[in-house]
């Protein structure tokens, strides 16, 4: 891949579309955190020091890691993301700046944890797994997470209808090619839930866990807000004079089923995979 392509959700999460990811994406549990750092635990000598997150976002996955380590940066290639996260509550032992996946701004030998959290599909992974070798101390893990995009939805009669608008919203924009490579490519190769790729050498001791979820009850107004966090919906807005109209027909049609003061539980299938350096 070309180094002009690297690290692109840089140039995708705009103003706007990082303060819709700040305030709407799904929250990381501490069940699912729990998860990781059990692993870390296992395959670890001494006690975790330093962990690094990358394509951290708004530091949604980032401030979860914070009372396991003596410092966590989180690295994000755009500038909206970090100045976004820094707007939240910041832990005093968590920073964020900016920086590629494929070019980690971390000395070797230096971190005990590197995750990427809905993230590793803008990277170059064969420079993902190479930089993330490098700066992880021997033993050190590395963590993938996802969660599905469109949230089952339960506890209300119309849930079949709204899964079906988010659905037909998604292939929309893939057939406006709105879901831009690497992102999509990489995640149907890589990532997606019915896959199961371990990671390359150095990495050993690979695992998988696909029991997990995040759920939450939300309002109308909240599944708006997240899918206007999707990268693919700030491209549409920004490439395609009908993105207005589309998006009015989504809330128009969502609202519709949807009652403003009623809260519905969304729940998010959540898969992990781990390894550590040998």
């Amino acid at each position: 891949m070309a180094d002009s392509n690297k690290s692109t959700a840089g140039i995708h999460y705009d103003q706007s579309t990082s303060e819709a990811y700040s305030l709407y994406r799904p929250l990381w549990t501490d069940t699912i955190v729990g998860r990781v750092m059990d692993y870390v635990g296992e395959k670890l000598p001494g006690p975790p020091t330093q962990a690094i997150d990358v394509g951290c976002g708004t530091g949604q996955f980032t401030t979860m890691l914070a009372p396991y380590f003596q410092r966590v940066i989180g690295l994000d290639p755009s500038p909206y993301q970090v100045e976004n996260a820094n707007k939240g509550c910041v832990p005093p032992n968590v920073t964020y700046q900016v920086g590629n996946a494929e070019k980690l701004p971390v000395p070797n030998d230096s971190a005990d944890l590197v995750t990427a959290a809905t993230a590793a599909h803008w990277f170059d992974m064969n420079d993902f797994y190479k930089e993330s070798a490098r700066i992880l101390r021997p033993n050190g893990c590395l963590a993938v997470l996802y969660y599905d995009v469109i949230p089952d939805i339960h506890g209300s009669s119309n849930g079949d209808a709204i899964k079906r608008l988010l659905d037909e919203y998604f292939i929309l924009l893939q057939d406006r090619n709105m879901w831009v490579e690497p992102a999509e490519t990489n995640y149907v190769t890589h990532f997606a839930r019915d896959v199961d790729a371990p990671f390359p050498k150095p990495f050993v001791d690979y695992t998988r866990e696909d029991s997990l979820e995040i759920k939450k009850d939300i309002s109308v107004a909240e599944i708006l807000g997240y899918v206007k966090s999707w990268s693919s919906t700030g491209n549409l807005m920004k490439t395609c004079s009908d993105a207005g109209s589309i998006l009015e027909r989504l809330e128009s049609s969502l609202r519709a089923l949807w009652p403003d003061s009623h809260l519905i539980t969304v729940t998010h299938p959540v898969w992990v995979r781990m390894a550590r350096k040998s």
